[in-house]
């Protein structure tokens, strides 16, 4: 999966690129053991304090169980806490060790009772927007000046946290916590530049066993002018690498991106 974060300026439309490359390169050979960790009981959950009423608020996922040797998918549908519009310029994450990924989502569309689900098929992007991501447990992501993002009045969401306990990561607590800090901009001002986030997956990658494959997809990701203030892949501990180049005229130029550690994405 291919997440970016934009910017458009004074909404203004142009085109900016044709499209990007995204190459992702899969090995069924040497698979890490699944032998299941040991849980600590003495661990900590962690802990974020939480913004001034005026500065933002916070949302709690969790805790939850997530026994040895089990990897657990869990979507929270909420509804936020704000009772105006806010302009949210700061996004402060802070987990459990053991998560794989915080992918935060709105919808401006539904209403959905608050529950939480087990499952790991994927949302429905057509009515989903993704708002913010993490694959770190611990990460601040600041906008630049003037940048934010809208959080309607309790806007609907969607938290959707993935733990996993057994082989190539370990949650020592048994259980699975993230804490999220949304932090406005000062007195709630409007910015100049409005920030939104644009993804894409394949999910037609079959790898046989004892076997190796690299997929390339090409998507046009990008309507017009916008200015790009990330990027980050997301894959699991049998990809090898994750590498994002310019597509123009048929072929790909200059790399925009690579990672080939899956779990310490830059």
């Amino acid at each position: 999966m291919l997440s970016l974060s934009t910017y458009v300026r004074n909404t203004s439309v142009r085109l900016l690129v044709a499209g990007v490359a995204i190459s992702l390169a899969y090995s069924g050979w040497n698979c890490k053991s699944t032998t299941a960790p040991i849980v600590d009981p003495s661990a900590s959950d962690v802990t974020l304090a939480a913004p001034a009423a005026t500065d933002g608020f916070q949302v709690r996922v969790g805790p939850f169980n997530v026994p040895s040797g089990t990897e657990v998918q869990k979507d929270y549908y909420l509804k936020l806490p704000n009772a105006t519009d806010v302009w949210v310029s700061k996004v402060i994450f802070r987990f459990n060790a053991g998560s794989h990924h915080l992918n935060i989502f709105k919808n401006d569309d539904s209403t959905y009772a608050d529950q939480v689900i087990d499952d790991f098929n994927a949302i429905d992007f057509a009515h989903w927007r993704m708002v913010a991501s993490s694959q770190r447990d611990s990460l601040v992501w600041e906008m630049p000046n003037g940048c934010a993002f809208l959080l309607k009045a309790h806007q609907q969401m969607m938290f959707q946290t993935h733990y996993v306990n057994a082989g190539t990561q370990a949650t020592v607590t048994g259980r699975g916590l993230c804490l999220v800090n949304f932090i406005t901009t000062a007195g709630n001002a409007a910015p100049t530049n409005i920030v939104g986030c644009v993804f894409s997956q394949n999910t037609a990658v079959d790898l046989k066993p004892h076997t190796s494959s690299t997929w390339l997809k090409v998507v046009k990701l990008l309507p017009g002018t916008s200015n790009i203030l990330l990027m980050t892949g997301h894959y699991h501990s049998r990809g090898k690498s994750f590498v994002v180049t310019h597509w123009k005229d048929g072929k790909s130029t200059d790399t925009l991106y690579k990672n080939v550690t899956w779990d310490d994405p830059p």
